[in-house]
């Protein structure tokens, strides 16, 4: 399922209104005030299944709605492109400009997905990204027909648009994890570019420097530039051993980002 569409009738009433949150934004749709007076038209509104939603409290009368779970066939994807060719024209060139306009041959573009998605919690076990974000990962790196199906089909809104222009800009996507270390200074850097999870079946010691061995530190990185924010819509939670004196438990928090760079 990739989002709902809710139908709302023509009954009179009061109250019960939608709101719609995302990234920051609210949104109050109203019904019975879109449909005062009317008998010959309903209301509507649809919105992706990652978005919160609530229906406040009808204070009179009654309100009648119908809801559908929507879903894309791969028979529909050309129609879903076609409909959004211009948006993704202006994105496209917007990113062309960016690349265009830096003076870091190996520029990387960083983009923190604004939807959420399911992928499996397999990753405490896993070594790579590839096996617990199996979606995004074929699209990123083989770019067959197939994966472009699971790009549609899978990824949503402006996710999909950014992926379908790296595509056109013949950038090489991969995902990866983006962590955040509290316990390290601001300006030592607090945020870590993994390709893999950090395993349970690992130990380190009390200190936590050993656990970002082979990772990225961000603060460093003087060619990684985000065109979209991090966001915490796909989050992940690591644990592993430490020891010292004596050995606890330690957890590692990030949120899966995508990065793009030149082929």
């Amino acid at each position: 399922m990739i989002a709902s569409l809710v139908i709302v009738f023509p009954t009179a009433h009061e109250g019960g209104s939608l709101v719609l949150r995302h990234g920051g934004k609210e949104l109050d749709f109203n019904s019975g005030k879109e449909l005062s007076g009317s008998k010959s038209k309903v209301a509507y509104v649809a919105f992706f299944s990652d978005t919160d939603h609530e229906v406040t409290e009808v204070t009179s009368g009654h309100r009648v709605t119908l809801t559908y779970n929507l879903y894309i066939s791969r028979s529909k994807i050309a129609d879903v492109q076609t409909k959004t060719a211009q948006q993704d024209e202006d994105l496209l060139k917007a990113l062309q400009k960016v690349l265009d306009s830096s003076d870091t041959p190996q520029l990387r573009l960083g983009f923190g997905l604004q939807h959420q998605y399911a992928f499996s919690h397999s990753y405490l076990e896993a070594d790579t990204l590839s096996t617990s974000f199996p979606i995004l990962y074929d699209f990123c790196w083989t770019f067959t027909d197939c994966s472009c199906f699971l790009l549609t089909d899978k990824l949503k809104g402006s996710d999909a648009a950014l992926l379908r222009a790296c595509k056109k800009l013949n950038l090489k996507c991969s995902p990866y994890v983006l962590y955040f270390d509290k316990y390290r200074d601001e300006e030592d850097g607090q945020y870590f570019l993994s390709s893999s999870f950090i395993s349970d079946g690992e130990f380190y010691d009390e200190d936590y420097e050993g656990i970002w061995e082979g990772t990225e530190n961000v603060a460093k990185s003087e060619d990684l530039l985000w065109v979209t924010n991090p966001q915490a819509t796909n989050h992940i939670e690591n644990h592993y051993v430490t020891y010292g004196n004596e050995p606890s438990m330690g957890y590692a928090y990030g949120n899966i980002v995508v990065v793009a760079k030149r082929s």
